[in-house]
């Protein structure tokens, strides 16, 4: 079985026969780039909740027009609650990270503020019937995974950034990988080595 590719400037993987009708997506890390979720209302009518707290992001959704079936909470996705400093690079469309040693915050100007989060288990014990979930939120994932006991959403696709991150390595994203086939999940490589899609195997 081969993943389908949803979205335009920024691509997507996904097994698009597995994402039910009008079910919800939930995505973390948004940045100006919403079109494999554009891609998801218009073709499953899917509802979309996504989190990103960033500059870039608020700005992005102000100069759009409204779409329906999208909402957007500016809260981070974190392994805790508690507010957290942010880094943003304030050169170009950027996404901001949590780790200051990513590599878009150490090569340009950038700037730091608090900002609020949100746990998964919050998210995925308030938000019913997520067939979905997007994680990009440049290096934050991996306190996030690591603070999961198990995982039962249908597919998950993650970008993770030890590329990009002097407090991460590929043996921390081996790790990860390790965590979703102990979950039951299937892994599938984008190509790069970084982004992978996960998908239950009992559904494939």
């Amino acid at each position: 079985m081969k993943p389908d590719t949803i979205g335009t400037s920024e691509t997507k993987l996904c097994f698009l026969k597995l994402i039910p009708e009008k079910s919800t997506v939930l995505c973390a890390g948004i940045g100006a780039n919403i079109t494999p979720e554009i891609d998801l209302i218009n073709q499953k009518e899917c509802l979309v909740v996504a989190l990103d707290p960033s500059y870039l992001t608020k700005g992005f959704l102000s100069r759009t027009a409204h779409i329906p079936n999208f909402m957007w909470l500016p809260y981070a996705l974190n392994s805790t609650e508690n507010s957290f400093m942010f880094y943003e690079s304030v050169d170009g469309d950027l996404m901001g990270s949590p780790d200051k040693t990513h590599s878009c915050i150490i090569k340009n100007k950038s700037t730091s503020y608090l900002v609020k989060s949100l746990t998964l288990d919050y998210l995925i014990n308030l938000i019913s019937n997520i067939s979905y979930l997007k994680i990009d939120i440049e290096g934050g994932e991996y306190n996030v995974l690591r603070n999961l006991k198990d995982l039962s959403i249908p597919q998950v696709t993650i970008e993770f950034h030890h590329f990009a991150s002097d407090n991460f390595s590929e043996e921390d994203t081996k790790d990860c990988l390790d965590l979703f086939e102990g979950f039951g999940y299937k892994s599938f490589d984008y190509g790069d080595g970084c982004e992978f899609l996960f998908v239950k195997k009992d559904l494939i």
